[in-house]
């Protein structure tokens, strides 16, 4: 029940106040104050336990035999990355088609003709701009229709940045497909890590959460080969086309999962919610949906207990007291993301191979999504196997690397650089991103904030990380092209100096999550426990929890 670390210290929730003990000089700092439990008649009564669930403790390999259905569902959901991969994939590398070259070059010279850079950088910038407004606006709406309303309003504004592209013939058409195409993956990204969080055992909840950037890669992966198919096809639309596919598995996906029983339980609908739950897990044996209802009722009373101070979960109440801290370690893992060079070397993948003279910048692009896929596999053993934090700071620490390593090959006097070895660069690189940031990035930004607003944290979390992106994404072809800055290589300079910074961050206020429960996290950020300190600090819920085992044990 202690920890060795400059004093002995534990969290313990004694009679009505969560207090912080330490040993080594006997003081004690009351953190969190907690009202009567619901039914309590006199004063003198004490609040009757917390209502368990006997699945609980169950050990993750029989929990994902025990709640198989959960698990399809997730993996079903987690399906709409991905169109969220391919749609993100296509900007940034169909610029180098020679046929969407060909209808949409607007600077010629000599006989030839080339995309603006300043275009370049508007598809994706204007990509990011949309997905702004679906990360503030799908919440609101998740919030008050439903998590599914959500994803039948993505599939519907995905198939109009479809339809726009098809059509498209001239730039300012382009770029309101592209508008559009960000738009829906904006939902996409505040509403299904959300979604799987709610639904998902907490034993399964960080392997289920990497589905999405599993699927993600799926869908990058698929929108590299339909470019490389592309490059020896007529035309540029083919790979536009192959998006139908993957909006057209959404439609019975919809009809099959059901709203999450968190929703309903938000909304004071416990008939709606005992159902949902009904549905996930009405078929366990020694499932008891009445007490498991009562687990999650327990959880959201207590989170409103504690913001008792907040009128409402209006969108000031994720900077007030803990929850700030909660939304700034929500957002920092996914926006490393953009900081370590996301853009520079997937975004525009492609586009800086063919700058870079590599041969077939087409057949680099798909080695590289090849690679990161198969990171992204290995992901999900990892991340339960080791925890988040420290996948996250060794796979950082290796895109800050990677960024000034293929900074000082490119820069080097009168050599030129093989493009095999850019393409192996770029591969270590997207090796350390997709078994980091880009599976934990996601489980931060459903983890980590309570319940009650959860749909709000991730919406702006992953806004903000929109917004860094509009800037990155658009002045990324800028600094490449020699149109612009021509600054090619050496662009990786500044990506290795914004990746030491937001290296820097995570070390000091990112902390370890691996196996907490909500109610834990509620515990651990309302006593401020130090991020070092998270890995060993025992939670109330966990001593009684070692407290029943023993007493099993000796029974």
């Amino acid at each position: 029940m202690s920890i060795a670390d400059g004093g002995i210290r534990d969290v313990t929730l004694q009679s009505e106040r969560l207090e912080w003990v330490d040993q080594d000089t006997k003081t004690h700092h009351e953190h969190l104050e907690k009202t009567k439990s619901l039914g309590n008649e006199g004063e003198g009564d004490q609040p009757p336990p917390p209502p368990e669930s006997p699945f609980k403790h169950m050990p993750r390999r029989k929990a994902a035999k025990v709640f198989w259905k959960v698990v399809i569902c997730c993996v079903m959901v987690a399906w709409t990355a991905i169109m969220d991969g391919f749609l993100i994939t296509i900007p940034g590398s169909i610029v180098a088609n020679t046929y969407f070259i060909k209808q949409f070059a607007t600077v010629c010279s000599k006989g030839s003709c080339a995309l603006d850079a300043r275009y370049v950088g508007a598809f994706t910038g204007v990509q990011s701009v949309g997905q702004i407004i679906g990360m503030l606006g799908g919440p609101i709406t998740s919030d008050m229709f439903g998590r599914k309303f959500n994803l039948a309003m993505l599939t519907v504004i995905l198939s109009i940045g479809v339809i726009l592209e098809l059509v498209a013939k001239t730039n300012p058409v382009w770029l309101v497909a592209r508008l559009f195409a960000g738009w829906g993956t904006g939902i996409a990204q505040s509403t299904i890590p959300v979604y799987i969080s709610e639904i998902a055992p907490h034993m399964l909840r960080g392997a289920l959460l990497a589905t999405y950037n599993f699927w993600f890669g799926v869908g990058q992966f698929a929108g590299a080969i339909a470019l490389q198919v592309a490059t020896g096809l007529v035309g540029y639309k083919q790979p536009i086309y192959a998006q139908w596919v993957f909006i057209g598995v959404m439609v019975p996906v919809w009809f099959i999962i059901p709203e999450t029983p968190w929703y309903y339980i938000n909304k004071n609908q416990p008939e709606k919610a005992k159902r949902s739950m009904m549905y996930l897990n009405g078929s366990i044996k020694g499932y008891d949906v009445d007490l498991e209802y009562r687990v999650l009722n327990y959880e959201r009373e207590l989170q409103e207990r504690m913001a008792q101070d907040a009128a409402s979960a209006g969108y000031l109440e994720l900077f007030k007291g803990s929850n700030g801290r909660r939304t700034w370690i929500s957002w920092l893992p996914l926006q490393f993301q953009g900081l370590g060079g996301l853009s520079f070397v997937l975004s525009y993948t492609t586009y800086f191979f063919q700058l870079a003279g590599v041969p077939n910048p087409f057949l680099g692009n798909v080695i590289v999504k090849t690679l990161q896929l198969s990171a992204q596999i290995v992901s999900f053993y990892n991340i339960e196997k080791f925890g988040r934090r420290p996948l996250l700071l060794i796979g950082g620490m290796g895109m800050m690397l990677m960024n000034l390593a293929i900074a000082i090959v490119g820069t080097i006097p009168n050599w030129q650089i093989p493009g095999g070895l850019v393409v192996a660069l770029f591969c270590i690189w997207t090796w350390s991103y997709s078994s980091s940031c880009a599976p934990i990035g996601y489980c931060y930004l459903a983890e980590i904030s309570t319940p009650r607003l959860r749909a709000k944290t991730a919406g702006f979390a992953a806004a903000c990380t929109a917004c860094v992106g509009i800037v990155t994404n658009f002045c990324t072809p800028l600094l490449l092209s020699t149109q612009a800055a021509g600054w090619s290589y050496k662009t990786g300079y500044l990506f290795f100096g914004t990746s030491l910074l937001g290296w820097i961050a995570m070390f000091f206020t990112v902390p370890e999550v691996r196996g907490r429960t909500y109610e834990d996290l509620d515990e651990l950020f309302e006593a401020k426990v130090p991020t070092r300190k998270f890995p060993q600090t025992k939670t109330k819920a966990q001593l009684e929890r070692e407290r029943e085992g023993a007493e099993g044990q000796e029974a």
